[in-house]
């Protein structure tokens, strides 16, 4: 902008003077310019340039001397010049006769006897001067082609007026640009490296430095280091991978990574940039430098809030696991006895009093009934607190969560177990059996299959379960979409257990639910 400025100001000072003489040269042309005079003006200059070369060809020489048409000559030349082409033809024809009526013997006369000197002499000089006036007459028309000097100092105060707009703009556009760079919560800059060496050169740096790295914009430019230099060293391996795979791809340069500030406080930005080639060899890239270190923060606090949340739902599951296994024992020992002995205590009775009141003895009857009805529901609602199966580790428990399933519905269900150790964990063996007890769950209720089928596979790894049904299927973004609870248990559950989930479906084509848990 500086460099602007001065070259504006040196073409002011160098047209200011230059611009008196070129008036001076216009105003001379412009006299000289036969337009501008009316065809009357023109004649009397002409006739006066005829009268100014006799009297002059008087003074010099007398009457009798040669050369008669020496000083007519520059008289018409000047008439053509001063009047025009038609003025000049005139002064021609005047100088004629003037020259051979006055100084061509015999003088003085009138006389129209043929005389070959006086002929042959005229026709020189008339051939001489329409040779000048052709050529005067082409220069005018030539220069009336041309720009005048008045034209072009008009041109050359446009163009002055024009370089202090595009200056006035220019210098509006650099310190909109500055201002807007300085808003940006980072670095905006400009940087380049060429292919035959490992230096990143940075050509323009915004003042944004100043915040984010405590350090001079200019410094950066001046040392690449000074940016370069500060970044952790566990990232900087990751930065200069970046850097090379967009130089070589043209791709967009995304890098995030920690840096240390002037003052030794740690920041994380986020660098992206778009390269362009320069040649073969120099690689160009604009971009920007971003401060996300509240961002990473949030980021790393709501991390941690998941993990805490993970954990609790974790603690909750065993919690609830623990009090359904309380839950269940507490039924099957105080209430199975309880239940148990009143039974005997009714078969007891009915043995004892029933054949001699036969009114007692049917009340007894449906009072057996009632008891086994109620120890059959303390046995269902203990299976389904928790199976007594799932001590018996998990391939008991599917067997049993198989039966039931066959039992409970009309929807046949086959359990495949592969080969290979597959025990888990209780808790991961009670995560397990309440996402495939949820699968089958779903079936009943929404399914509509007639074929439902249970995998177990093992890899190196990893134990995998597969629940199977071809019924009508789900469209799996529109089930995204609605709170169902069941599919958020079941992801909640692999969650904790650091599984995989995987859920295939398609509206008439059934549904694949499958689950892969690590194994130690």
């Amino acid at each position: 902008m500086q460099t602007l400025d001065t070259e504006h100001t040196r073409s002011c000072c160098i047209l200011r003077r230059m611009n008196k003489p070129l008036k001076g040269i216009d105003v001379f042309l412009d006299w000289l310019t036969p337009s501008q005079r009316g065809n009357v003006a023109s004649y009397l200059i002409a006739s006066g340039l005829v009268v100014a070369a006799l009297l002059g060809r008087l003074a010099i020489a007398p009457i009798e001397s040669g050369m008669p048409f020496l000083t007519f000559f520059p008289a018409v030349m000047l008439a053509t010049i001063l009047a025009g082409a038609v003025p000049g033809l005139f002064a021609m024809l005047v100088s004629v006769v003037l020259a051979s009526y006055m100084f061509i013997p015999p003088f003085n006369s009138l006389s129209l006897t043929f005389n070959a000197h006086v002929f042959w002499t005229s026709i020189v000089f008339c051939a001489e001067e329409m040779t000048v006036i052709f050529v005067v007459e082409a220069m005018h028309r030539q220069h009336s082609r041309f720009i005048t000097t008045t034209y072009l100092l008009e041109q050359i105060k446009k163009s002055e007026q024009i370089l202090q707009i595009s200056a006035a703009v220019l210098r509006e556009s650099e310190e909109r640009f500055h201002v807007m760079t300085s808003n940006v919560p980072g670095i905006v800059f400009q940087c380049h490296r060429t292919a035959s060496e490992d230096q990143l050169r940075f050509t323009y740096v915004s003042n944004g430095a100043e915040a984010l790295l405590g350090t001079n914009a200019m410094a950066i430019q001046l040392d690449e280091n000074e940016f370069i230099g500060r970044i952790v060293g566990e990232h900087s391996c990751a930065f200069h991978n970046s850097m090379a795979r967009s130089q070589a791809d043209l791709s967009l340069w995304n890098w995030e990574g920690a840096i240390l500030t002037a003052d030794g406080h740690m920041k994380w930005i986020n660098l992206r940039a778009t390269p362009r080639r320069h040649g073969d060899n120099v690689c160009t890239w604009d971009g920007v430098a971003i401060d996300i270190t509240e961002n990473k923060t949030n980021e790393e606090k709501l991390l941690r809030s998941k993990n805490m949340l993970r954990e609790l739902s974790a603690h909750l599951e065993n919690v609830r696991e623990e009090e359904r296994k309380h839950i269940a024992r507490e039924i099957h020992d105080e209430l199975g006895q309880v239940l148990t002995a009143l039974r005997m205590d009714v078969s007891l009775a009915r043995l004892s009093f029933g054949e001699s009141n036969p009114q007692l003895m049917e009340r007894l009857r449906s009072m057996t009934q009632l008891v086994d009805r109620t120890i059959d529901s303390a046995r269902h609602i203990i299976s389904s607190l928790r199976p007594g199966a799932l001590n018996l580790g998990i391939v008991a428990a599917l067997e049993w969560l198989t039966e039931e399933f066959n039992d409970y519905t009309d929807i046949p269900c086959k359990l495949v177990i592969g080969d290979g150790d597959l025990t888990l964990s209780e808790f991961a063996a009670t995560a397990v059996f309440r996402i495939i007890q949820e699968s089958l769950t779903n079936i009943t209720r929404h399914a509509a299959a007639t074929q439902v089928e249970i995998i177990m596979t093992r890899t190196d790894s990893h134990l995998c379960f597969e629940v199977r049904d071809n019924g009508k299927g789900f469209d799996l973004y529109s089930v995204a979409s609605h709170k169902s609870f069941g599919l958020i248990g079941i992801r909640e559950r692999v969650a904790i257990l650091e599984g995989d989930l995987a859920i295939d479906s398609e509206p008439g084509r059934g549904t694949c639910v499958r689950v892969c848990v690590p194994v130690a």
